[in-house]
C-alpha cells in the first residue's frame, strides 16, 4: 500500500526534468545549434540611435576548462575592434565599455522562455535580463559612430549554475547549495581566472578602455575567486590583480626606493571596477582582500599607485530585503556543517555572512532617496546620481540618489545595504537604479583619480 501511494505521488513527475548536465548552450556561427536555433556565442545589436552594443558568451565547464576556446577568442577579438579610430580623421571614439558579468545560482547560458511582451523585472533567467536590461543602460551613455563597432563590449561569463530544477523539490536546495558553491569555488581559481585574466591583459590600456566587473548572488563567489590577490593556491597564480599587487608591495617595500615620476605612481590599473551585488560569499575573503591591499598600498605619498588611489575600486552592496544572503545563506552554512567529510569541499566555511551584510563592515550610508531635489554640493569622498524612471505614461521622470560616506575620508572599498526602494530582493539587479549607480561609481573614480595624476604632477 505505501509503494502504491509512493508511486501515485511520484506519477506526476515521472516526465519532469530534475537534474540540468554540464552543457554548452551558446555556439559558433558556424555551427546550426546557432544558424538555425539563434543559440550563438556572440551578438551584436544596433539601434536606430546607435547606443549599440555587442554580447559575448564564454562558457566554463565544471572542471575549469572552456567548452570551447573560440568563444574567449571572439570575445578578445571585440575587445580589440571596440578601440576604432574614425578611418576619415584618425580619432579614437571616447573610450569603450568592457563590462563582465557572471551569474549566480540556478543559471547557465541557457535562452529561457520570455513573453515578448515581459518588463524587464519579469524576464526569466539571466541572459535575458543582461542583454535586455542591463546592456541597453549602458550603452545609452555611449553612442556608436554607425558602422563602427559597438562601443559597449558586454562578455557573459557562464558556468554550471544550474545543477537542479524547482522539480527536484528538496533537490533544487540540498545537495544544490553545498555542490554550487563548492563550484563557484573551483571554476573561479581555474576557467573563470584564465577568462577574466586575458581580458583584463587584452584591455589593460585604461587610455583606451574602461572596464568593470560584476557578480551576482555565487557569482560573486565566482568573480572574488577568479581576482584572488592572497597567496595564489597554485590554480590561478598568474592572475592580473595578483601581478599588480605583487609590484606594489616589491616597490614600496623597499626603503631604498627613488622617488616615482607621476607616470609610474599611476600605472595603468588591471580594471576600474569591481562591483559585488547580493554576494553569497562570506565576509571573510573580503576581509583578508582588504587587508591584503591595505599592507600593500601606502599611507599617502608619491607612491599611490591608481588602484591604492581609487575611492573605490571594489564595491559590495546587497539590498536589505535580500533575504537569500541575508537569512537562507547564514542558515544553510550552519545547517550543512554536518555534511560528510568525505564530500566536504575545500576551502569550506561556517561563516554565514557576506561583507554587506555585517554593519561593522560598512562604509557608506544607504543610498539616499532625493526624490526630485537636486544633489547636494559636490563631496570628495560621496557621489550623487540621477536616474531615469519610465513612469506608467509616455513621460519619464527623474530620481535623485546621494551615497554619503559614514565617516568622511576615501575608501578603497565601499561596502553598503541598499534599502528596498532601490534593490527589491535578491534577483532585482537588472533595474535602471543599479546601473546608474555603476556608470556614477565608474565616473567618479575616474575624476578622482585623475585629480589624484594633477595634484602628482603639480598642475594647477
Amino acid at each position: 500500500m505505501r509503494l502504491f501511494t509512493a508511486i501515485l505521488l511520484l506519477a506526476p513527475l515521472a516526465s519532469a526534468q530534475f537534474y540540468i548536465r554540464d552543457q554548452q548552450y551558446r555556439f559558433q556561427a558556424d555551427q546550426p545549434e546557432c544558424r538555425e536555433y539563434g543559440f550563438c556565442a556572440y551578438e551584436e545589436h544596433r539601434f536606430g540611435d546607435h547606443h549599440d552594443f555587442s554580447l559575448n558568451f564564454i562558457e566554463v565547464k565544471g572542471d575549469g576548462t572552456f567548452f570551447d576556446q573560440r568563444q574567449l577568442d571572439s570575445a578578445l577579438d571585440q575587445i580589440e575592434k571596440a578601440s576604432f579610430k574614425d578611418p576619415a580623421t584618425g580619432e579614437p571614439r571616447q573610450k569603450p565599455l568592457v563590462f563582465i558579468y557572471i551569474h549566480g545560482w540556478h543559471n547557465n547560458a541557457e535562452e529561457r522562455e520570455n513573453s515578448a511582451s515581459a518588463a524587464c523585472p519579469n524576464l526569466t533567467g539571466d541572459v535575458a535580463k543582461f542583454r535586455d536590461c542591463g546592456l541597453p543602460i549602458l550603452a545609452s551613455d555611449y553612442p556608436t559612430k554607425e558602422g563602427a563597432p559597438p562601443a559597449v563590449v558586454g562578455i557573459y561569463l557562464a558556468w554550471h549554475g544550474t545543477d537542479f530544477t524547482p522539480a527536484g523539490v528538496v533537490t533544487y536546495i540540498v545537495p544544490s547549495y553545498m555542490l554550487r558553491r563548492y563550484a563557484a569555488n573551483h571554476v573561479g581559481q581555474t576557467g573563470m581566472c584564465n577568462a577574466v585574466g586575458q581580458i583584463l591583459d587584452k584591455a589593460k590600456d585604461r587610455q583606451k578602455y574602461v572596464v568593470a566587473l560584476m557578480g551576482h548572488s555565487f557569482g560573486a563567489r565566482v568573480l572574488e575567486n577568479a581576482l584572488q590577490v592572497i597567496a595564489p593556491n597554485g590554480k590561478c597564480a598568474d592572475n592580473p590583480l595578483m601581478r599588480y599587487r605583487q609590484r606594489i608591495a616589491k616597490i614600496t617595500g623597499q626603503p631604498d626606493t627613488p622617488a616615482l615620476s607621476p607616470d609610474v605612481v599611476n600605472a595603468t590599473a588591471p580594471a576600474d571596477l569591481i562591483f559585488y551585488i547580493n554576494a553569497a560569499a562570506p565576509n571573510t575573503f573580503t576581509r583578508k582582500t582588504i587587508n591584503a591591499w591595505n599592507s600593500s598600498c601606502p599611507k599617502g605619498g608619491v607612491t599611490d599607485y591608481a588602484i591604492c588611489s581609487a575611492n573605490p575600486f571594489y564595491v559590495s552592496v546587497t539590498s536589505h530585503t535580500d533575504f537569500a544572503t541575508g537569512l537562507v545563506m547564514p542558515i544553510a552554512n550552519i545547517a550543512f556543517f554536518w555534511w560528510p567529510v568525505s564530500l566536504k569541499p575545500p576551502n569550506f566555511e561556517i561563516t554565514p555572512l557576506s561583507a554587506a551584510n555585517t554593519p561593522w563592515m560598512h562604509t557608506h550610508h544607504d543610498p539616499k532617496d532625493l526624490k526630485a531635489h537636486p544633489c547636494p554640493p559636490a563631496k570628495p569622498n560621496a557621489v550623487c546620481f540621477s536616474v531615469q524612471i519610465a513612469s506608467k505614461g509616455p513621460s519619464v521622470y527623474i530620481e535623485n540618489y546621494d551615497i554619503e560616506p559614514l565617516r568622511d575620508k576615501k575608501y578603497l572599498f565601499w561596502i553598503m545595504n541598499l534599502g528596498h526602494y532601490f534593490s527589491r530582493n535578491h534577483g532585482d539587479v537588472w533595474n535602471p537604479k543599479i546601473f546608474s549607480m555603476v556608470h556614477a561609481l565608474l565616473q567618479h573614480n575616474d575624476n578622482y583619480i585623475r585629480a589624484r595624476r594633477q595634484n602628482l604632477a603639480g598642475a594647477p
